[in-house]
């Protein structure tokens, strides 16, 4: 037998269906094809255990699809139409296609899931939710995924037990927890946890320091430290506004442009409160 005969004996995509590989592949004729052929849309790939939705869902390390957005986002919607549904009994807890796709963090595919009636205030038994997954991930492209999830419900101070111990992770905790490991990795800041204070999360200095995160390594205490001592996040944006706004007011004077609008600007073009 040649190399490559050991090769494709050995390969595991062989052992999928083919609506699974259909969307691995992000052939939209070929999903169709599978299930106008009578596949369940909520079939279980016997290599992962995962559903043709959350291969859509899933980043292409994950072994998810590897297509453009476009495609991926036509996928999910073809599964959706014919009934696929967030996760399948007897997988593994924390498996969701919302979390899936809210840590891949592609928000159209988040909003097409909530549109399609999946539930934001998801929870597998241990706490893991959509809305844990988005602050996982942290990239500016996550962010519109957890303000989505916001808007639909999803609950901020959600604990996740991720062990025996007395130890629970809200989304903000999951959040500073991200950027813990990144530090020193030259990583961005957690856009997520910008939205999670805007939204409302409980910024508990004194859990953060039990847990290792209010200390001044921390790669984002500074910003933490100063939302937590101008009182919160909407007390940090307006101060940081009545910063800015002045300063833009000479380039606008009140005779051209008023000084709320000015602020109003500001607000917009400057993201204010999130740095």
């Amino acid at each position: 037998m040649s190399d490559s005969e050991d090769d494709f004996d050995d390969d595991p995509s062989l052992d999928e269906e083919p609506i699974h590989r259909a969307a691995r592949e992000g052939d939209l004729a070929a999903l169709r094809r599978e299930l106008e052929a009578g596949y369940n849309p909520d079939c279980l790939c016997t290599v992962d255990d995962v559903t043709p939705l959350q291969i859509l869902c899933t980043t292409p390390q994950q072994l998810g699809c590897a297509a453009s957005d476009d495609v991926r986002l036509q996928g999910v919607k073809i599964l959706l139409a014919a009934g696929a549904t967030n996760r399948v009994e007897g997988q593994k807890a924390e498996e969701s296609a919302l979390a899936d796709a809210a840590f891949l963090g592609d928000c159209a595919i988040v909003k097409a899931l909530l549109d399609a009636g999946f539930d934001a205030t998801w929870r597998c038994p241990q706490g893991w939710s959509a809305l844990h997954a988005t602050a996982s991930s942290g990239y500016y492209r996550t962010a519109p995924c957890a303000q989505a999830l916001i808007i639909a419900g999803a609950p901020l101070e959600q604990e996740w037990y991720w062990d025996e111990k007395d130890l629970f992770y809200t989304p903000l905790l999951v959040a500073m927890e991200r950027a813990n490991v990144a530090m020193g990795q030259g990583s961005a800041p957690n856009y997520v946890l910008r939205v999670l204070l805007r939204g409302g999360a409980t910024l508990d200095m004194a859990l953060m320091e039990r847990y290792g995160y209010a200390v001044p390594t921390h790669p984002d205490y500074p910003y933490v430290a100063r939302v937590h001592a101008a009182g919160g996040w909407k007390r940090y944006e307006q101060a940081h506004t009545m910063r800015l706004a002045p300063i833009f007011s000479k380039i606008f004077p009140q005779s051209r442009l008023p000084h709320e609008m000015v602020a109003h600007v500001v607000s917009f073009w400057a993201h204010v409160g999130h740095y």
